[in-house]
């Protein structure tokens, strides 16, 4: 999201002809994009965590590797990975694959299904060129909604709705998801 964040600033400034030094912003882009193949997992098939203190990745699958696409880096195999995670799961991208030792599909952020997460997925998807995937996040995501309403999270197995109800930012996911 950081990278995403830099690059639309920057595209910004340019875009309104705002006088910016912009500097300080491409350095930090060249820093994160420098940094993310050390985050990618060959045995998860996508971006991971990684553990400050040891260095080590943090292999559990979680569904912020899939942000890539929105960030602008891409993987082909990470592709595959999401293709097979939507497979376990009927509704939406988990937080944590199905599969995975730490899923819960209760548990926060162990498992549920987070509409503004699928948000962020699909749209970098589109943007990357896998609308059938995308297409396919869309769905499930909509599929939640015509489920549950607006929660605030979702079990990704049976659709039902979780935490808080009426929560704004699903919605804002749901008018989004309808443009």
């Amino acid at each position: 999201i950081l990278h995403r964040a830099t690059k639309d600033l920057l595209a910004l400034a340019d875009e309104l002809q705002i006088a910016l030094d912009t500097a300080p912003l491409r350095a930090a882009l060249a820093r994160t994009e420098a940094a993310a193949p050390r985050l990618w997992s060959d045995a998860l098939g996508l971006y991971t965590n990684l553990d400050l203190v040891s260095g080590a990745l943090i292999e559990q699958p979680v569904h912020g590797g899939f942000l890539s696409w929105y960030a602008g880096i891409d993987s082909p195999t990470q592709a595959r990975t999401l293709a097979a995670w939507l497979d376990e799961a009927p509704f939406g991208v988990p937080s944590t694959r199905v599969g995975a030792s730490a899923f819960e599909a209760q548990r926060y952020w162990r498992g549920p299904v987070w509409q503004h997460m699928n948000l962020l997925i699909e749209a970098g998807l589109r943007e990357r060129g896998e609308s059938a995937l995308a297409d396919r996040v869309r769905a499930s995501s909509l599929a939640l909604f015509d489920a549950s309403g607006f929660h605030e999270y979702y079990d990704p197995l049976t659709g039902a709705g979780l935490g808080g109800t009426t929560f704004s930012w699903t919605a804002a996911s749901w008018l989004h998801l309808q443009g």
